[in-house]
């Protein structure tokens, strides 16, 4: 009997070896191919960053008056100038325009908030900062924008301590009015699709958060 219950727990010791053996090489194999798959991911992610150009307008304050005032300043700029940047093929080319604009950009901004009412100083600005993951929703679908530091042109209302807005100005994913403009076609460059895992972003998110 000793002997029979000895072979038998040599048995299933052996079996729990082998078993434990090929958990391992298949978890190990697991994790490389997990690892490869985002390290893929953070290519993509990084170079996308390098192809866009936001446009981030930071209000005064939380006041309800200074963000009502936020959005109306959004409506103004995207209806006088996101259409000047229709013609950029590349980010180079959305900086060269905006580069450009900046001066009158700020000007105008500052005439509109005065009549307004809204005597506080607007400062326009061409900057590198970093943004949170944002899924946009165009006609040809939804898309995110994954977490990371992007180009901006940046707007500030006085001190800029209230709650931001911001979108994406290259490519065309906040134009208000495309149609008015005959011949105009949105240049495409790559979006990261939303169809991609949600960890992926999170966990994204969470290694570039600065």
């Amino acid at each position: 009997m000793k002997n029979t219950l000895t072979r038998a727990f040599h048995a299933l010791h052996h079996i729990v070896r082998t078993h434990a053996l090929t958990l391992s090489l298949l978890f190990g194999i697991a994790v490389t191919f997990a690892v490869a798959g985002f390290h893929s991911f953070a290519e993509e992610s990084h170079t996308l960053s390098q192809q866009v150009l936001r446009l981030h307008i930071m209000a005064e304050s939380n006041s309800e008056p200074d963000q009502a005032f936020k959005l109306k300043l959004r409506d103004f700029i995207l209806q006088r100038y996101a259409l000047e940047f229709a013609d950029a093929d590349s980010l180079a080319a959305a900086l060269e325009t905006s580069v450009a604009l900046l001066p009158e950009m700020q000007e105008s901004a500052n005439e509109f908030a005065r009549e307004n009412g809204v005597e506080t100083a607007i400062t326009a600005e061409i900057t590198e900062m970093y943004f949170t993951t944002r899924t946009y929703t165009t006609d040809e679908g939804t898309f995110t924008y994954p977490a990371g530091t992007y180009t901006a042109l940046r707007i500030v209302i006085g001190e800029g301590a209230g709650d931001n807005w911001w979108c994406v100005m290259f490519p065309m994913l906040c134009v208000p009015a495309v149609s008015e403009r005959e011949n105009v076609t949105a240049v495409t460059v790559p979006k990261s699709s939303e169809t991609k895992p949600k960890v992926k972003f999170a966990v994204y998110e969470w290694l570039t958060k600065k």
